[in-house]
């Protein structure tokens, strides 16, 4: 399996209400543009640096699968933490990265939430910065290309949003990256 393979699954599984909808994520929210957030002011993983300025969210999801496969993801949290970090069943960690997929409408969010912990463990400051995706891409001048709704994200304002995290982009680079 790839980690493009692997990115699409997860899509798939985690952005739909049901099973017999796990196709539409693939074909509407992976393939959102960046519309918002920079991964330059929001997390220094080298895989998401990479990224080029109109990237799509399922390219920033293969970005962080492979920062977990790779370890830079860890060492990075490593690095800010000054310590070990298990970014599966640690608590507190420097960071949390939250992922979000919106239905009906063709938008995802990824934010990173920075934590700071005092000697004591408690939780003394948190900042969060997120990366927005949406249906609309940015032309050259700072323009936005239309991409027209469609019926169903017209037809009321019920919003599911299907989230993961951290844990989650971890335990697959795990298994990505093999024994």
């Amino acid at each position: 399996m790839t980690t493009r393979d692997a990115a699409n699954l997860l899509i798939a599984v985690a952005g739909a209400s049901a099973v017999k909808d796990s196709v539409v994520p693939i074909h509407r929210q992976a393939q959102t543009w960046v519309r918002e957030g920079t991964w330059e002011e929001t997390l220094a993983v080298p895989e998401l640096l990479a990224l080029p300025a109109d990237h799509r969210f399922a390219d920033a999801v293969v970005a962080l699968l492979n920062s977990a496969a790779s370890g830079s993801l860890e060492a990075l949290a490593i690095e800010i933490q000054g310590s070990p970090v298990d970014l599966i069943d640690d608590l507190r960690i420097p960071f949390w990265i939250k992922t979000t997929i919106a239905e009906p409408e063709s938008t995802a969010f990824i934010e990173v939430i920075a934590l700071d912990f005092n000697e004591d463990g408690e939780l003394i400051n948190e900042e969060r910065r997120r990366v927005l995706y949406g249906g609309r891409k940015k032309l050259p001048g700072g323009n936005l290309e239309f991409d027209p709704p469609l019926d169903t994200e017209l037809h009321g304002d019920l919003r599911h949003e299907h989230t993961f995290t951290h844990r989650t982009i971890q335990m697959i680079g795990n298994l990505l990256r093999g024994p």
